[in-house]
């Protein structure tokens, strides 16, 4: 086995989940949005369709990246599955009232992890490009990185919208390194799920490190279940429990004593 790290130039990074707390966001947003188009619900109601929204059961999102949606008809197939749970009728306004809705209670409440931008500023301070990968669109990845502060902190933005697909195919990531200007690897990848991070990554050539916050979060792409760890084994994918393990995966030394986190980010 060899006695050092490989050091690797460059570091791409996924977005939600990994970088920021979207969960929680999408939850509270989610009610926002639903008792916006259906006042008359009890919180029980709308709490539950919120969650259903954010689960999307039906894979809306699925076949958004790939390529068989568009960003709105997406979110208009989750909603009115959402108004299942409510047995409402859907107006037809139902999506513009709930992303009136949706929109700023989403980015009152998205917040960074804690671990996040101690990291980025590692990175710019160690001369390491980071670029984000994700499969969500590039306006809504942007407003998400105003919303969390992180502007400054993250360069440019490759999301589904690049290729019209998304995760795990294999030339999303690499277009993503070409863009880092790097060769695949010698380039990191991180990310909190399993088929479309971790290992999309590894089958691309890359470098795969899989995040697992161990966060209660239900979905089941981010559960590190005992055979997907041991694929992760398998494979050379390290899995780790926070972006402060990031540095020792490039191969670099850590400054100042390492990664801190800094107050107000969750």
């Amino acid at each position: 086995m060899p006695s050092a790290q490989p050091r690797r130039r460059a570091l791409l990074i996924d977005a939600d989940g990994t970088l920021w707390d979207t969960r929680t966001a999408m939850e509270y947003a989610g009610r926002a949005g639903v008792r916006a188009v259906w006042p008359q619900l009890s919180p029980a109601v709308a709490t539950a369709a919120a969650l259903r929204f954010r689960s999307d059961p039906l894979g809306a999102f699925r076949r958004f990246v790939a390529g068989e949606l568009t960003f709105p008809q997406m979110r208009w197939a989750r909603l009115v599955d959402a108004a299942s749970v409510v047995a409402e009728p859907v107006p037809e306004d139902a999506l513009a009232v709930f992303e009136g809705a949706y929109g700023p209670a989403f980015d009152a409440t998205l917040t960074a992890f804690a671990d996040t931008v101690p990291l980025l500023r590692w990175c710019a301070e160690n001369g390491v490009p980071v670029r984000v990968l994700t499969n969500s669109a590039t306006a809504y990845t942007v407003g998400k990185v105003a919303a969390t502060g992180l502007t400054g902190l993250i360069g440019a933005v490759c999301s589904r919208d690049c290729l019209g697909v998304g995760k795990p195919e294999a030339s999303v990531f690499r277009h993503a390194c070409a863009e880092l200007g790097s060769d695949p690897e010698d380039v990191l990848y991180v990310g909190d799920e399993w088929t479309s991070d971790a290992l999309g990554a590894s089958e691309a050539g890359l470098a795969s490190a899989w995040l697992v916050r161990d966060d209660g979060d239900p979905a089941g792409e981010v559960v590190a279940t005992a055979a997907r760890r041991a694929a992760a084994l398998a494979r050379g994918i390290p899995v780790i429990g926070s972006l402060a393990e990031v540095p020792g995966l490039l191969g670099l030394r850590e400054t100042g004593g390492g990664l801190r986190a800094q107050s107000g980010h969750r």
